[in-house]
C-alpha cells in the first residue's frame, strides 16, 4: 500500500510542477483574489455614476413630425431636458450632449430651431464657405446624434373619435431629407437675399471703427446677428444712435 501511495504522491508532485499545473494553480489563486476584492468593493449603481459626473444616456426621441412652433418646445428650457434641432428637414435629438446644447452650453440657443440660418450667418462671420460649413454640421449631426423625425412645413391637423389631434399623413409635406429639394432651395435663396443681414453687418463694422475697445458690446451684437435677435439688435442700434443725455448741443 505504501509503495502505491508513494507512486501517486510522486505523480501529483510531478503534475503540480508541470507547466499545466502551474497555470492551473495561478488561475485558481487569481480567482480567489478576485472574489475577495469584489466582496470588499460593491458594484456601482446609477447614483454612483452621477456623483462622479457621468451623464446617463437619454433614450432618443423618434418618429416625430413637428411643426416649427412645436419644435420650439424642445429648446434649452425644456423641462424634460429634451433638446431638438432641425437641419434640411430632419429633426435631430441632441439631448445626449447637454453640455453643448443645454442651458449652460455654447449652443444653447440652437435647440428648438432650424439651424440653417445659424449656419449661414456663422459661415459668413467666420469667412467660411457656406456649403462646406453646412456639410460639416450635417456630418456632425448624422455621426453623433439620432434622427428623431421630420420638420413639417405644411400640415393639416385632424382629430380622431376621442378628440385627439394628430397630423394626417396624407396631408403633410416635409423638406427633402437627402438632397437639396425645392424646399431647401427656397430657404437658401431667401437667406442669400437677406438685405437686413447686410445692413446689420455694415452697422457692426461702423461700430468697430468708432469703438473697437468695447469688446463686450461688439460680441453681444455679433451674437444677436448670428441668432437672429433682430428686436434686440434694433434696440441696441437705436441706443447707439441716440445722443448721450450729458452731451453738449
Amino acid at each position: 500500500m505504501w509503495p502505491l501511495f508513494n507512486t501517486y504522491s510522486s505523480e501529483l508532485r510531478d503534475w503540480i510542477s508541470s507547466p499545466y499545473g502551474i497555470i492551473l494553480m495561478v488561475t485558481f489563486v487569481a480567482y480567489l483574489a478576485y472574489i475577495q476584492i469584489r466582496r470588499e468593493h460593491p458594484t456601482y449603481d446609477d447614483e454612483d455614476y452621477e456623483n462622479e459626473g457621468h451623464v446617463q444616456m437619454v433614450k432618443p426621441l423618434e418618429n416625430l413630425k413637428l411643426t416649427v412652433d412645436k419644435l420650439k418646445e424642445y429648446d434649452y428650457t425644456n423641462a424634460e431636458n429634451k433638446y431638438l434641432v432641425a437641419l434640411l428637414g430632419i429633426v435631430y435629438d441632441v439631448s445626449s450632449a447637454p453640455y453643448d446644447f443645454g442651458p449652460n452650453g455654447k449652443y444653447k440657443l440652437l435647440p428648438g430651431t432650424d439651424i440653417i440660418a445659424y449656419i449661414k450667418d456663422t459661415a459668413r462671420f467666420l469667412s467660411k464657405d457656406f456649403e462646406s460649413y453646412l456639410n460639416e454640421w450635417k456630418a456632425l449631426l448624422e455621426d453623433h446624434f439620432y434622427a428623431a423625425g421630420v420638420l413639417i412645413t405644411n400640415e393639416k391637423l385632424v382629430s380622431d373619435s376621442d378628440g385627439n389631434l394628430f397630423v394626417d399623413d396624407n396631408e403633410y409635406k416635409d423638406v427633402n431629407k437627402n438632397e437639396f429639394g425645392q424646399g431647401d432651395i427656397a430657404i437658401l435663396d431667401s437667406l442669400n437675399n437677406d438685405d437686413q443681414l447686410d445692413e446689420n453687418y455694415t452697422l457692426l463694422d461702423s461700430i468697430e471703427e468708432v469703438d473697437e475697445s468695447n469688446k463686450t458690446l461688439i460680441n453681444r451684437i455679433e451674437e444677436d446677428i448670428i441668432f437672429h435677435d433682430q428686436s434686440h439688435l434694433n434696440e441696441t442700434f437705436h441706443c447707439l444712435r441716440a445722443p448721450h443725455p450729458d452731451a453738449k448741443t
